[in-house]
């Protein structure tokens, strides 16, 4: 009798083990002991293959894109595909780093600057994973994506991310700079069920989408089950918000502000709300990250500010009292190299004083301060406008001495805006 482990074509070191020729009947327990015998051979041939092949896969390291660090696109899929092929049940970790602000160093500082950046980052990705087997390639000018055997008795994916997270750090020297920029990590298990390497890379792709577009830092995400309906959910809101939004199927209601002291309204907040047909309702947090996704932050707060000031110029026709009301803008909207000057527009075209919107930023206000604290003070000087930052940082607080002086107090909760009376 014999037990079949595998096809030659799926496992080629072997097909067949615990052959008995003898004509005797052949008992419970001795079937028992060959099954377990067939196990232990066919773990055995599995981990000889997989060992053969992390030897002959990870010495394929290409030099066409980063010497001697990582091998391009097209031989790490190939060498990840022979690898699903012998990967039964192994717990192989699938990872990908990202560098999502890559274009903007290399317009700031050049690209030389840009390939030592990402030079150094693989160089700490290696120094992370080189106890373990692994393959290192880069997939994407921005990206790395790797796969790290994780079959040793302590290795967990939470493990991997965490001395990801610690190696690469939060800042990188190169010969000229020192370079902070966000860094984000999707991790995932790269499954027997996987078609192919893609199908890995996907799921930890929707790792990375669950990180904020705002977060700062190395950021791990692992791959959780419930990300993907998360993630459909949030690019199907995506592809409809522009049309919502023009549609006015994105309602602005307003809650009021009331004075403690007489109990008299003196502002209100504006506060998006959407029910889709097909999608229901959608709550405010997915609609600005369906935004940050698509880029769409910009267009989505001039709506919102836009349909405040259209509700302001119906109240102020109908002679009604009017009071300032509070719009909340994000970071990305707030570092336009034109950010004061569509404000300033959008008001005059509806003929509304400046005292009557007070401009707030959302938590995804986390920008670059000390970059944009400059650009801000000449442009709201030259119209006026008061600005208040959130001590965040020590550089924050070296550019707060020296504005003191015209803004006035820095509030520490918000990233804050508007017009002087």
């Amino acid at each position: 009798m014999g037990v079949l482990l595998r096809s030659p074509q799926q496992l080629p070191l072997g097909t067949l083990c615990a052959i008995d020729y003898a004509p005797r009947e052949i008992g419970g327990n001795i079937v028992a002991c060959l099954q377990d015998f067939a196990e232990i051979v066919k773990y055995e041939l599995y981990r000889r293959a997989a060992d053969t092949a992390w030897l002959n896969l990870t010495s394929q390291v290409s030099s066409a894109d980063l010497p001697s660090m990582a091998m391009n696109a097209g031989d790490f899929r190939s060498a990840a595909n022979q690898l699903l092929l012998i990967n039964n049940g192994g717990f192989v970790a699938n990872f990908i780093c990202d560098v999502p602000k890559l274009q903007n160093i290399n317009r700031t500082f050049g690209g030389a600057v840009g390939s030592e950046l990402l030079l150094e980052i693989a160089r700490r990705i290696r120094l992370t994973i080189s106890k373990r087997r692994f393959l290192l390639g880069r997939d994407l000018p921005h990206r790395f994506v790797g796969l790290v055997d994780l079959s040793g008795p302590n290795d967990t994916l939470e493990k991997l991310a965490d001395e990801l997270s610690s190696t690469i750090g939060n800042r990188v020297q190169t010969s000229t700079n020192v370079i902070s920029t966000p860094i984000n990590i999707g991790l995932t298990l790269f499954a027997p069920a996987d078609d192919s390497i893609d199908d890995s890379i996907r799921r930890a792709q929707l790792a990375i989408d669950d990180i904020p577009v705002t977060s700062s830092g190395v950021v791990t995400s692992v791959f959780r089950s419930e990300l993907h309906d998360r993630m459909i959910r949030c690019y199907g809101i995506a592809a409809i918000l522009e049309p919502a939004l023009n549609d006015k199927n994105i309602q602005v209601f307003f809650q009021p502000k009331i004075s403690v002291r007489n109990s008299q309204i003196i502002g209100a907040e504006a506060l998006m709300r959407w029910t889709d047909d097909q999608l229901g309702p959608i709550s405010p947090l997915e609609i600005l990250e369906a935004a940050q996704k698509i880029d769409f932050m910009p267009l989505l707060d001039e709506g919102i500010l836009k349909s405040v000031c259209s509700q302001l110029t119906a109240w102020m026709r109908r002679g009604l009292n009017v009071f300032p009301i509070s719009i909340n803008l994000s970071g990305t909207t707030f570092m336009l190299p034109n950010f004061v000057e569509r404000v300033t527009s959008i008001l005059s075209e509806y003929q509304l004083p400046f005292h009557l919107i007070d401009r707030e930023g959302n938590s995804s206000c986390n920008c670059d301060y000390r970059a944009g604290i400059n650009y801000l003070v000449d442009a709201t000087t030259s119209y006026e406008f008061e600005l208040a930052l959130p001590d965040t940082s020590s550089s924050t607080r070296l550019e707060e001495s020296k504005l003191k002086g015209w803004w006035g107090s820095c509030t520490a909760s918000a990233l804050r805006w508007w017009s002087r009376p």
